[in-house]
């Protein structure tokens, strides 16, 4: 029975003659499948062609600590519970046509482009302030419970940081802002 289910499954992915077809979704393998954002090598992707245009860029890179290890591709319910959450805040906090992304197991990043302006990277901060300063409210104990020993930690960098300016330099310098924890706190919060 399962055979023939694998048989039935490599057939749709052929031409019958055994030559491979082009996938039918390629937006799919762009996305983060718990959260339907961009995945990171299509915000690199992104983020190397707002740059190749000179446009200004504000990266904002988002962490999330407290959670347990991401064990396996499913995760844990719970913890995606979380995730989807600060996802959701992060998608929330930014313009609707800004990418952004899940960069990592427990990191965000999004891109926020034409912002030359100290007023509007202090509108931006302002807003990214506000949005993660609520508690996660979610439905369920476990859930609740775990989402409030989560920490939500912000980095922010702009094109205007690094000259050159580059995808990697960016993300890196944003990344770099993010809190340092002590070895303490990190054993405190597994």
């Amino acid at each position: 029975m399962r055979s023939e289910r694998l048989l039935r499954w490599a057939r749709r992915l052929t031409d019958g003659a055994g030559r491979a077809l082009q996938p039918c979704t390629p937006l799919l393998a762009t996305q983060d499948p718990l959260t339907g954002l961009d995945d990171a090598a299509t915000f690199d992707l992104r983020l190397e062609e707002l740059l190749a245009q000179a446009v200004s860029v504000v990266v904002v890179v988002c962490a999330v600590d407290g959670l347990p290890p991401a064990a396996q591709p499913g995760g844990d319910p719970t913890s995606d519970a979380v995730l989807l959450a600060v996802a959701m805040r992060l998608r929330a906090a930014v313009r609707a046509d800004d990418p952004v992304a899940r960069v990592g197991d427990h990191r965000f990043a999004a891109l926020v482009a034409s912002y030359d302006s100290a007023a509007a990277r202090a509108q931006l901060e302002s807003r990214l302030a506000t949005v993660f300063a609520l508690p996660l409210t979610l439905p369920g104990e476990a859930e609740q419970a775990l989402a409030d020993r989560a920490t939500v930690h912000l980095g922010i960098s702009t094109s205007d940081d690094l000259e050159p300016a580059t995808a990697a330099g960016l993300v890196a310098a944003a990344a770099a802002r993010l809190p340092r924890r002590t070895p303490t706190e990190s054993r405190a919060q597994r």
